[in-house]
């Protein structure tokens, strides 16, 4: 008999070809300790919980940190709204439209673009008004596919169409609400369309369909920004809303000319895909429109980086982290009811990370303190990936889960005595028996062990999958398996 220490930090890997690989990693994370001599060299940490703070009208569609004034805009349903603490939200005014929209603050001036369709401008003073300037309407009416994203970058708005950017005023003439007919360019490097303006580490980034082009302000007459020669980066944006800042860089999904979509981590003058064969994968069972549909979020905590990517029917996260130490690209999946999680956007303020919904009107925050989302439990699990011993059979004596015991309620309330299951597949993946539940005790029994003993013969090969949905902080840290046999860990 030997025991075998098999691995759980692997995150997810769903091959095409799942006798290859087959790793499920759902609302889980891995984590591994920066320091020596720890228990084990990777966890499972469970994915944080949601709480509410308020109730707006409607899905998320966008939101923005003034951190200059301590104020959060959000826009959900058909109402701008603004938070101006953890608990307080005031109605501001209607934002037409359903759809993700584009926002940028320059400081005094909050604008507001639904793509393709309508501008605002708010202000303190002035409160929300629609864009009605005649420039801008000219370019929101006879450019294909009408203004399309706003940013800000040094004391100037700047907008796109699919053929051209523009810019308006600076801030010091009237509040950067001003347009004049003849500030705008169009990119340069190729004729693809423009999908996005972006600023980042303090330059103009402007996504085409193939490529992006870099530009920094020209102190000259004419238009104030100028292309940056040889910092072009031969990939494209695919989804306007899966761009987003994250740890001094961004990703986004995109692809170059000829190439499926892929995720993509930017840095100036440069991408290196970040996503693996398995999330390219999936994503190629996509429609363009779909990809198109794809959003984005990033956020951190307890020193790890996360990118969450909603596609149509899941999420799946980027571990920077996670990544960084295992010197490949570490993914999970978060998935709320089995489809796609339902946080939209997540910002940093008042000392939370708070989210906007994709479900319904309910505005919260995001910590792992919390075991359930919106009151709901939450299905954590994970799947091993293939023992073997080269097509011989052997014989499993014993299971040993090693995790967070002794986490459950007192006796007699909800959870008082939570429940681990463990489920066998002996045939790829394709299907799972259920080898029964072991508990992970009450508050404070923190000598429970979850061991299944006597698992049988196993005729080639032998995938597990555990799985617990009880509202308790549980992770999971190391599993063990006693077997008799030649087989061994491959």
């Amino acid at each position: 008999m030997s025991k075998i220490s098999f691995s759980i930090d692997k995150g997810f890997y769903e091959s095409e070809t799942p006798p290859m690989v087959f790793q499920s990693c759902t609302n889980l994370y891995p984590k591994h300790p920066e320091t020596l001599d720890a228990s084990t060299k990777g966890a499972l940490y469970r994915t944080p919980g949601l709480s509410q703070l308020n109730t707006v009208d409607g899905v998320g569609r966008g939101i923005l940190k003034d951190t200059f004034n301590n104020v959060l805009y959000i826009v959900a349903g058909n109402i701008l709204y603004k938070k101006t603490d953890v608990n307080t939200i005031v109605t501001i005014g209607t934002i037409v439209g359903s759809g993700r929209v584009s926002m940028a603050w320059n400081g005094i001036t909050l604008c507001i673009i639904v793509p393709g369709s309508k501008g605002y401008f708010y202000t303190n003073a002035g409160g929300l008004t629609e864009i009605t300037d005649a420039t801008f309407v000219d370019f929101m009416t006879n450019s294909n596919g009408g203004v399309t994203s706003v940013c800000y970058k040094d004391s100037r708005f700047i907008y796109t169409t699919d053929d051209e950017f523009f810019v308006g005023s600076t801030t010091t003439v009237n509040n950067g609400q001003d347009f004049d007919a003849l500030d705008y360019d169009d990119a340069e490097v190729k004729p693809d369309p423009i999908v996005k303006a972006e600023s980042i580490k303090n330059e103009l980034y402007i996504f085409g369909t193939e490529t992006i082009e870099v530009y920094q302000v020209t102190t000259g007459s004419g238009f104030p920004y100028v292309r940056i020669p040889g910092a072009t980066i031969e990939k494209g944006l695919l989804a306007r809303f899966s761009l987003v800042p994250f740890d001094n860089s961004f990703v986004f999904v995109g692809a170059s000319s000829n190439e499926p979509p892929a995720i993509w981590r930017g840095e100036p003058g440069s991408a290196s895909k970040i996503s693996n064969s398995a999330i390219d994968a999936i994503l190629d069972t996509y429609s363009d429109s779909e990809i198109a549909s794809i959003t984005a979020w990033t956020y951190s905590d307890g020193g790890s980086w996360f990118a969450g990517f909603n596609l149509p029917d899941r999420t799946l996260v980027y571990d920077a982290t996670a990544s960084m130490i295992q010197q490949r690209s570490v993914w999970h999946e978060r998935l709320t009811n089995n489809t796609k999680h339902r946080v939209e956007d997540v910002a940093n303020m008042f000392g939370k990370n708070i989210v906007i919904d994709n479900i319904d009107g309910k505005v919260g925050y995001m910590s792992r303190d919390i075991t359930t989302e919106y009151n709901q439990a939450v299905t954590r699990s994970f799947s091993t990936g293939y023992l073997h011993d080269n097509g011989y059979s052997f014989r499993i004596s014993e299971l040993e889960i090693r995790a967070t015991v002794g986490v459950g309620n007192t006796s007699g309330s909800t959870d008082d005595d939570p429940l681990v299951t463990l489920y066998i597949s002996t045939d790829q993946g394709n299907t799972y028996n259920s080898l029964g539940s072991r508990k992970i005790g009450r508050s404070g029994e923190y000598y429970k062990r979850m061991i299944w003993r006597r698992l049988g013969r196993i005729p080639s090969q032998v995938m597990f999958k555990v799985e617990t949905d009880d509202t308790v902080p549980v992770d999971f840290y190391s599993m063990a398996i006693n077997i008799n046999g030649n087989a061994r860990r491959q």
